[in-house]
């Protein structure tokens, strides 16, 4: 009977808390939102521009084989190129270039470069390639303020993903 009583002793201690601190808990609610969008960046692109590209079964198949090329190349200049440089103290375990900036700059250029040199012009395009560019610099900001690359890192990411974008468009579409 006591543990029953310690229970309802409990939840009313967490209901009291939960309302004395709403504000703050409203507060860490709305600043996770941006957190998990800019950590989910990469793979809300992912998914929405193959949803938008769905229509074109080869833009498709060279955006997604584009998408994960990148994070190979990704991995390799992590594992290989950039890892003999001493990593900054507030950066936490991730090293150059920022991966989560790299995938969406590449979604977003290649989306653009298809955009601009092909014949369509939809509306739709147009709004996606604005949404992705805001979910991108989303994500680029949430990379720094969150201590997980420094600035450095994530323009590197960017210019990478925007190179990668354009290199696989250039290659296998024009």
């Amino acid at each position: 009977m006591s543990e029953l009583s310690e229970l309802s002793e409990n939840k009313t201690d967490f209901l009291s808390i939960m309302s004395e601190n709403k504000t703050d808990f409203l507060s860490i609610m709305s600043e996770n939102k941006t957190d998990f969008l800019g950590n989910a960046g990469p793979w809300i692109l992912f998914f929405g521009t193959c949803i938008l590209l769905s229509s074109n079964s080869l833009f498709l198949k060279i955006y997604i084989f584009g998408f994960f090329l990148n994070f190979i190349v990704n991995r390799f200049f992590k594992q290989y190129i950039f890892n003999k440089y001493k990593k900054p103290q507030n950066t936490g375990k991730n090293t150059t270039p920022s991966g989560h900036a790299q995938s969406v700059f590449y979604s977003i250029s290649f989306l653009s470069f298809i955009y601009f040199t092909s014949s369509t012009k939809s509306i739709f395009w147009k709004l996606w390639i604005c949404i992705s560019i805001l979910i991108g610099l989303n994500t680029s900001y949430n990379c720094i303020k969150g201590g997980y690359h420094t600035i450095d890192q994530v323009e590197i990411g960017i210019l990478f993903g925007i190179a990668m974008g354009y290199i696989i468009q250039k290659l296998f579409i024009h």
